[in-house]
């Protein structure tokens, strides 16, 4: 398995960008990227949605490209679905 950068929203380097994507590094976690508030509003939101999960076995909300690895078509329809969701999350 792959580690993450752990980071700050104040410290994310090019060169950790660059990491993940020449594979050395699968994702980046940005440590106090929202406010506890701002994150409590949008928890909110995303529990007054009813929104079908897009897997079984993981607790995510849009399309995890390993569901898709055989259904490459399937995933630019499920990608607009869920980026209109994710824009009402997060405005305001």
């Amino acid at each position: 398995m792959w580690n993450s950068i752990i980071t700050t929203k104040n410290k994310i380097q090019n060169e950790d960008i660059k990491k993940i994507t020449r594979g050395e590094n699968s994702s980046i976690i940005i440590k106090k990227f929202y406010e506890k508030e701002n994150c409590k509003k949008i928890i909110e939101k995303i529990r007054n949605t009813h929104i079908k999960k897009d897997s079984k076995k993981f607790n995510h909300i849009g399309p995890f490209l390993m569901n898709y690895t055989t259904k490459k078509k399937n995933i630019s329809k499920k990608q607009k679905k869920q980026i209109s969701h994710l824009k009402k999350f997060f405005q305001g």
